[in-house]
């Protein structure tokens, strides 16, 4: 499913998320699509349910902190997910504690993409920290 650059906002993933939890997509794509912490816990909420989805590609949206917090929260439940893409979605240190809390308890993501966010010294410590447990995760 690629809907890269659509605008479709927190309120069109609100629709899709609804979708997403009962189809079976094994790649999501919604780069530029203006998605916000909102956004991210609809997804989230698919991606508990979904056992089909090996990637989710969020490039240039809005995260943020909060929504990497929900983005986390799937992928202690979800098992099937393999690829995670977040660049420049304004991650900063909160969010890598959050996703790096994730990363010691998931086993099935291989590629999680963290570029050009605000993650600085302290949020590359908790990643380091989970990448010391995680096995699955190919540096």
């Amino acid at each position: 499913m690629l809907l890269d650059y659509n605008n479709i906002g927190d309120e069109g993933v609100k629709y899709l998320s609804n979708a997403i939890g009962i189809n079976s997509p094994t790649l999501v794509e919604l780069s530029y699509n203006n998605i916000g912490e909102k956004g991210a816990k609809y997804l989230s909420k698919a991606l508990q349910i979904n056992t089909s989805i090996l990637e989710l590609h969020l490039d240039g949206n809005k995260i943020g902190n909060e929504g990497a917090k929900y983005l986390a929260i799937a992928l202690q439940i979800n098992s099937c997910l393999q690829v995670l893409k977040l660049p420049y979605n304004n991650i900063g240190t909160e969010g890598a504690k959050h996703l790096s809390e994730a990363l010691v308890k998931n086993s099935s993501l291989v590629d999680l993409n963290l570029q050009g966010n605000k993650i600085k010294n302290e949020g590359m410590k908790y990643i380091s920290e989970a990448l010391q447990i995680n096995n699955s995760l190919q540096i």
